[in-house]
């Protein structure tokens, strides 16, 4: 195994967990979208929004933006865990690399996507320091496949 491939994989295993984390990030963020929007709904919830100025919209509204986030947040968890799940695999067996090399190519066009974003001010910092790191790391792949490609 060259030093290419050994450095894919370990890479590959890193993202494995940072997608991991990601897909539970956002199915409990999409169940605590779901909460908020449930609770501004409710007698209760609509009662305590109005008291403290805001209509049970703003509570719906919240509801629907947390869900969404969380879901664009569950579907890059999704797409990195295939990510690396190809990449390993690739690591394992070169000839198997292609798949590989268009996932990150999705990749990098999604990773760019969201660092641009981030310029719209619609994301927290956190938000694009992710964005910038994840991109930082499907490129490093992509450089990677391209040298595993070369020595096969």
């Amino acid at each position: 195994m060259s030093s290419a491939q050994k450095t894919l994989r370990i890479i590959c295993i890193v993202l494995t967990v940072l997608a991991i984390i990601g897909i539970v990030l956002g199915l409990l963020g999409m169940a605590t979208g779901g909460l908020i929007g449930a609770v501004s709904v409710s007698n209760e919830g609509a009662a305590e929004l109005a008291a403290q100025g805001y209509s049970s919209d703003a509570g719906l509204g919240a509801g629907i933006l947390v869900g969404g986030a969380s879901l664009a947040i569950l579907i890059s968890g999704i797409i990195d865990l295939i990510i690396a799940i190809l990449g390993l695999r690739g690591a394992k067996d070169p000839s198997k690399i292609g798949p590989f090399r268009v996932f990150c190519i999705i990749g990098i066009v999604l990773c760019v996507l969201g660092v641009l974003a981030c310029f719209t001010g619609s994301v927290d910092a956190s938000t694009a320091i992710s964005n910038v790191i994840s991109l930082a790391l499907v490129i490093w792949c992509f450089v990677l496949t391209n040298k595993i490609k070369a020595q096969s």
